[in-house]
């Protein structure tokens, strides 16, 4: 297991969580990287919440996942984009205001008194938009970035192919940030790794507003058990 953050720019921090295969040689088990949708979800929802090797109960208590993806896969969490989760662009002294859900920045690490009875005084990502990517093509070359970083890191966790998985707005970044990493194959960029894309899961994916919301009615009502109606 290890944790970590790669620096792409000077302002751009991507934090990654990386767990070994359990029930096989890690350095002959497949690599799986999971992001969370959102856009702007941390993929430690997905961590803790769904397929990590752990979880966080309602008391705090860790508890060990049976059913996790790491049973036979090395997996690799990310967080993107920048200001996702612990994926940060200029660390700054703050509290989370609980009335508008905005970070208001302070001039110095001294927590006001009025924001102490918060509880959320500390350090945040500086919330300033033209430090993180503003869509989903624009997301993409950090993603590359960062598994160029993780294989120049973990060769013997990588061998230069992985499986892509998400869920919900995974819908979108699974086509764009995938068709980018062949473009870069494509270029032979000297002092690259050539990323081999195996497979791509998403589950319940947001791709095409036009055509799912048609689905949500008949997703609801059909088909009902006979002899009764939905409510």
């Amino acid at each position: 297991m290890a944790n970590s953050l790669s620096k792409l720019s000077e302002n751009e921090h991507i934090f990654f969580w990386f767990f070994e295969a359990r029930n096989m040689d890690p350095t002959e088990a497949p690599l799986t990287v999971w992001i969370n949708g959102g856009p702007g979800s941390s993929s430690m929802i997905g961590l803790f919440q769904e397929n990590g090797p752990c979880g966080v109960d309602i008391n705090g208590n860790v508890y060990n996942n049976p059913y996790s993806w790491s049973n036979a896969s090395n997996m690799l969490f990310i967080d993107q984009p920048t200001q996702t989760g612990f994926s940060y662009s200029i660390p700054v002294p703050g509290y989370l205001d609980p009335t508008s859900q905005n970070i208001v920045t302070l001039p110095d690490a001294v927590c006001p008194d009025y924001a102490v009875e918060f509880g959320t005084c500390g350090t945040y990502s500086y919330p300033n938009e033209t430090l993180t990517a503003d869509s989903t093509k624009n997301a993409a070359p950090n993603f590359w970035k960062t598994l160029q970083g993780f294989m120049g890191a973990f060769p013997q966790y990588s061998r230069n192919s992985f499986h892509f998985s998400s869920e919900s707005y995974g819908g979108h970044y699974g086509p764009v940030f995938n068709e980018y990493i062949e473009q870069q194959n494509e270029k032979n960029i000297s002092g690259a790794h050539q990323i081999k894309l195996n497979t791509v899961l998403i589950g319940n994916g947001w791709y095409d507003p036009l055509i799912q919301y048609q689905g949500e009615l008949s997703f609801v009502y059909f088909p009902c058990p006979k002899g009764k109606q939905a409510n």
